[in-house]
């Protein structure tokens, strides 16, 4: 995707752990954020800048069924809606 004439390469990459699911947004293969969820804290918001653009994501887990899980992030740049990423 471009924003303000930049080519940007969007992702959040998820690390599954007993307690909790550690998250982080990565722009052109540069971390910006990173947080937790928990299943007491089943959604969370991260941001960061990248270039002057504003990135935030709104990261939540459901259940598939079973004990399967997702996960599903929104992504915003500068405000506006760019994204919806699940894995």
């Amino acid at each position: 995707m471009e924003v303000n004439n930049q080519k940007l390469s969007l992702y959040v990459a998820g690390k599954t752990g007993p307690y909790s699911d550690d998250m982080a947004i990565y722009v052109n293969n540069q971390k910006i954020a990173e947080g937790a969820i928990t299943s007491s804290l089943p959604s969370t918001n991260f941001s960061g800048v990248y270039n002057g653009i504003n990135i935030d994501a709104e990261c939540s887990v459901f259940a598939t069924g079973g004990l399967n899980m997702m996960h599903k992030c929104l992504l915003f740049l500068n405000g506006k809606k760019s994204d919806e990423l699940t894995f």
